[in-house]
Order: C-alpha cells, then structure tokens, then sequence
C-alpha cells in the first residue's frame, strides 16, 4: 500500500508541474512528443515491423489475432473464438514474446503470457514488433522480442454489426471527439458472442466419432474511456478498459472424449493507464507513466462425483515509470527508473498470497558515428529481484547505405522471471527453478525503394535454465524444468509491395531450428515442442472500385508436442487460406460518411488442423459485416 501511495504522489506532483508551468514553451519544433511509452525512438535499431491495423482488417475479423496472424506472427490457439491465444515471434515460446498496451506490458506474472482474446480490436491503432531481444526496453520475457499495441488515436467514430458461423454476433461503436472543451475523448463499447460449437471429430476404439465442441461458448462485454490534453509544453494521456467475459472451459479432446463439458471460466478484468511528457527545452523532456490491473478469474468445474476443483484467482499489477531523456546534435541519451509489482491470490486449497516486486533502472542512447550513415545505440538495464541484480546489456548498430540499404545489427542479453504457475501450481510447479537467461544475435538488411520492400534477418539464439514442461512420470502428470542450454536458429524474409491503394502484398516466411543442447542422450539436438521449421504467411489486397478483396494465407510446418522427436508425437503440417470481400458505398451524394459490407471467409479449404495438441480448430466459417463510418 505504501507503494501504491509513492506512486500516486509521484504522478500527482508531475501532472501538476504540467499544468502549473505555463513559462515552460516548447520552441524547438524537430522535438516530437510520442504518444507512447514504448521507446519509439530506439525502436529503429532492431529487427521491426509495424502493422497498420486498417479499418476494413478490423470489421471483417472476430478478435485481434486474426489481423496478427497474417502478418508473419504466429498465434498459439487453444480452440475456437473463447480459447486462449498468445503470440509467438520467430517461433519462440509465448512467454518469451512481451505484448505492451500503450507501452505498458501485459503479461501476466501468473503463467507470463498475455492472452490477445480478452483485448477489444477496435481501438487498437497499430502494432510494433521487435523481433530481436529486447529486455533493455521491456524487462522479464522480452527474449524474443515485444509487441507493443498502441491505442491513442482520436480520429474514429462509428458503428457496426457482424454475424457469422456458430452463433457469432458483435455489435461495437466507437465516438472520438477532438475537441470536446479542449479536450480529446474517446468513448467504446462492444459484445462479442459465440456458441463455439463447432464440429470436431475424434477416434473413439476402431471408429471416427463425428460431434460438436461442447462447452465451447463465449459472452464478452468491452468498454473503453480515453482522454487526452496537450499543452504548449507537454501532453497528459489517460485510458481505462473493463471487460467482463464468460466462457466455457472445455479443455483437450483426449482419451477418445471431449474432456469437459462443466467446466466454466468468468473473468473480470480492469485496466487503468496514464501517461504524461513534459519538455523542459528544446532539449530535454521528463515523462512518466502509471498502469493498473485488476483480473478476476473464477474456474468452476465440479466433477461427476460431486468433487469442486473450482478456484477463483485475483491478480493485481501495478507499474510505473520515471524518465529523463536528453536530445544533443548527434543523438540522446535517456535514464529510466520503472517500478513493477505483482500480487496474486488463490482462493481455495493454498490461500497465501504471492508477490513480487521488481524495481528497475536503465540507461541508454543513441549516437550518430557518421551523420547520416553510421550510428549506434547502447545501453543497460538492471533488474532487481529477490537478493539478485540481472544484467541485460544490448548494442545495436545502424547503417544506411546508398540505393535505400539499411543494415541493422543487434546483440543483446535478456531473461524471464519463473511465472508463479511454473514456480507454485499444485502437481505442476517447481520452486526450484531458475530464471532463463538467453543471448541474442540478430542481423537485419533492409531494402526499400518506391513501392517495394525486402528483408532478409538471420538470427541466433542461445538459452540458459530454458523452462519447458516435461512428464513428470508414466501417469502424464506434466511438471515444470529447467533445460540447461538450448537454442534457437534461423532466416526470416519479409516482403512488400504497394501500389497506391490499388495493390497491397505481404509476404512472410520463417526458416527455424529450436534445438534443446542440454547433453542428455535422448534430447540432445533434438526440436523442442511446438517449434515447427517452416513458417508462412501472405495477404493480397486490391480495390477496383467500390470492392476490396481480400486474400490471405497461413502455413505452419509439422512440429513436435514432447520433447525426443518421437515420431508419435508429430503433429501435421496445416495450410489455411481466408477470402474477404467488402463493398464501400455511400447512402447519398450529401453524406459525409462510408459503410462497408463485406463478407469473411475463414479457412475456406476446409482444413482439420490443430495449434495445440488435442484442441481441434474451426473448419470452414464465415463472418457478414456491416459498418458505418462517420
């Protein structure tokens, strides 16, 4: 509670400068205020992507995984519309991918993943992605790389409706207002609802039982309320999110049957951030930045025999951020102080509350060896956890060559803290785990000239205490365990191409290797689970006239579900492909706004395919849109 009180009076104290100061004028118009936290300003020197979350992209897709996905991430999914999914950089494991809001991270200290289903799409702007370690920035999980979602954007006011296969319905609005009593505001609300129950099949004895999903339905309200102030010498940025879902949990098909068809999950989740930039001069701004979480999760599953295994978890998270950051002739330098804290309760069996309290410190910058062509950015972190200091160092250097050539190169050290699913979960945890440490290369070249882009990233990985889940015994029981070295290897090729708004073309394609180098016999150079070798995705966009049209693609290559390569526990290969068509119109010459219907259609190949062992994914689905743009 003390904690929370340093922090209040920090943040009061630097919004009342902000608005006290009215002798501080930002004279200097070269210095640009960012409206994010995440550090856009050194986001240049790593391997990046950033994706523009269009408006067409946005309707005619349920969640926001599905507009990712076909942009060269690969989402790790847990059944249909209400199963978890998580995001996967280069192949690497969720936990190893930090996803920020605005800047702030959202993994979860409980299982270090952060679950993209739970996130309303629609006030969502843009997507970066750092595909290189990147723990300097974001600290704990970084060792693949981070999504940042960033949301400040005032700009969109409409309505919209869909209805699609199982029962699917959205109803959303979004109001912005750039100047309400000199103010920017945006107001959102939607309902997401599906009864999931899709078909799957299963071999039950000598035979191919033909059902549905059970159990697999999902209710989710959304409501989001942003606000914005700029003055001459600063900004003052405020959002909050609350969501209530209510899902079934109907767990793997295994042992020839649907696995559950009780159990229930309802979640309550509030997200509270804020985050404010003064510039003192023409050289020197000071920004800070607070978030809050509340979630609320209750599982109930009784079993037939009347036995409760129902618990109902409650996670808070706050953090905050201090930072100075200093601009001079050929680069900046920056100095940070962030404040982590996380507490979990369980209420049920093991009712002790967990904690964790992670201060931080980070200094970094960016200097120009050749103007123009040569520059370098540095710089070190330090984590504070328990009675142990973590170092995570990263250099980066940036060169632009002649005939629009860039080369990135990046080498840093990087770690993750043991979630406490992984350190205390009944039958699965193991409180004597260690944190993983990794090391990352990464080489980036960069082509772009007119209308056609192209990369080609080698990269190099090499893990320490790697956590991996492992059986426990012959019972199946799974535990938690460090591999003591692994590593992580490969090419990605990004490509592009645009023509006005006629043609758009993405390609992407990931070749990987992900090889447990512990020494032991049977899994020494073996694959590590869910790690596939080749990686595919593509989209083609065109306009002729009122129509867009719309087609994606999705390969994932054959992987392992157990550590040892047994050819048992191979899981196929799975190609899906989606075809969108939207028509845009206007009711009359006199009105001032655009509506789009469309219809979405998802996997269209009609392919039998799993993400995760023994959770079966939609076949062939649809989704109709209809949306009004004012």
């Amino acid at each position: 509670m003390i904690f929370l009180k340093i922090i209040l009076l920090v943040t009061c104290l630097q919004i009342n400068y902000l608005f006290a100061s009215d002798t501080l004028v930002h004279t200097t118009p070269s210095v640009v205020v960012s409206d994010s936290a995440w550090d856009e300003s050194n986001e240049k020197y790593f391997p990046s992507q950033l994706i523009i979350i269009s408006q067409v992209n946005k309707v005619s897709s349920i969640d926001l995984s599905e507009i990712l996905k076909t942009k060269g991430l690969y989402i790790r999914e847990y059944g249909g519309l209400g199963g978890i999914k998580t995001v996967s950089i280069r192949g690497s494991v969720p936990s190893h991918t930090t996803i920020s809001l605005d800047g702030f991270k959202l993994n979860s200290s409980q299982n270090n993943i952060a679950d993209l289903s739970i996130l309303p799409k629609n006030i969502i702007k843009e997507a970066s992605v750092i595909k290189a370690g990147a723990s300097l920035i974001s600290g704990s999980g970084s060792m693949a790389g981070g999504l940042n979602l960033s949301t400040n954007s005032f700009e969109n006011t409409s309505v919209g409706i869909s209805y699609g296969s199982f029962g699917t319905r959205i109803f959303d609005g979004i109001y912005s207002n750039n100047n309400f009593l000199g103010n920017k505001i945006q107001v959102f609300a939607s309902y997401l609802g599906s009864g999931g129950d899709y078909p799957v099949s299963f071999q039950k004895d000598k035979s191919v039982v033909d059902t549905l999903r059970a159990n697999s339905d999902f209710e989710q309200l959304n409501f989001s309320l942003a606000h914005n102030i700029s003055y001459k010498n600063g900004t003052f940025f405020q959002r909050i999110i609350a969501n209530e879902s209510k899902r079934g949990s109907p767990g793997a098909v295994i042992r020839n049957a649907l696995e559950n068809t009780a159990s229930r999950v309802n979640e309550k989740q509030i997200i509270y951030l804020s985050k404010n930039k003064i510039i003192l001069d023409s050289n020197v701004i000071l920004s800070s930045g607070l978030y809050f979480k509340y979630l609320n999760i209750e599982w109930i599953d009784k079993k037939d025999d009347g036995l409760d295994l129902g618990v109902t978890y409650i996670s808070r998270d706050i953090q905050f951020y201090s930072e100075y950051s200093h601009i001079f002739s050929q680069g900046s330098y920056q100095m940070k102080i962030f404040l982590e804290q996380s507490n979990l309760n369980a209420f049920k069996g093991d009712a002790r509350p967990y904690n964790r309290f992670i201060p931080s410190f980070s200094l970094g910058g960016d200097y120009e060896i050749v103007p123009n062509y040569l520059s370098i950015f540095s710089g070190l972190r330090l984590d504070y956890w328990g009675e142990e200091i973590i170092y995570s160092p990263s250099v980066n250097l940036l060169a632009a060559l002649p005939l629009s050539l860039k080369i990135k190169f990046s080498i840093s050290s990087n770690y993750r803290l043991p979630g406490f699913n992984e350190l205390y979960y009944p039958n699965y945890g193991n409180s004597d785990l260690s944190l993983e440490r990794s090391l990352n290369y990464s080489l980036d070249l960069e082509y772009k000239i007119n209308s056609f882009s192209f990369s080609i990233s080698p990269f190099y990985t090499e893990y320490e205490n790697l956590i991996h889940s492992v059986p426990k015994d012959n019972s199946g029981i799974m535990t938690a365990e460090n591999i003591s070295k692994a590593e992580s290897k490969g090419v990605e090729f990004l490509g592009g191409y645009r023509l006005d708004e006629l043609l758009k073309i993405d390609v992407n394609y990931t070749r990987l290797y992900v090889l447990d180098k512990s020494g032991n016999i049977q899994k020494n150079g073996k694959l590590l689970p869910y790690s596939p070798k080749n990686l595919f995705s593509s989209s083609l966009s065109f306009n002729i006239k009122n129509f867009t049209i719309t087609t994606s693609s999705i390969y994932s290559g054959s992987r392992y579900f157990l550590p040892a390569e047994n050819s048992r526990h191979l899981m196929e290969e799975y190609l899906l492909v989606d075809l969108m068509i939207a028509y845009n119109f206007e009711f009359s010459s006199n009105s001032t706004g655009k509506t789009t219907l469309g219809l979405s259609l998802k996997n269209i190949m009609d392919k039998e395919y799993q993400v995760i062992r023994n959770y079966p994914m939609p076949k062939f689905n649809f989704l109709i849109f209809l949306h009004y743009n004012f």
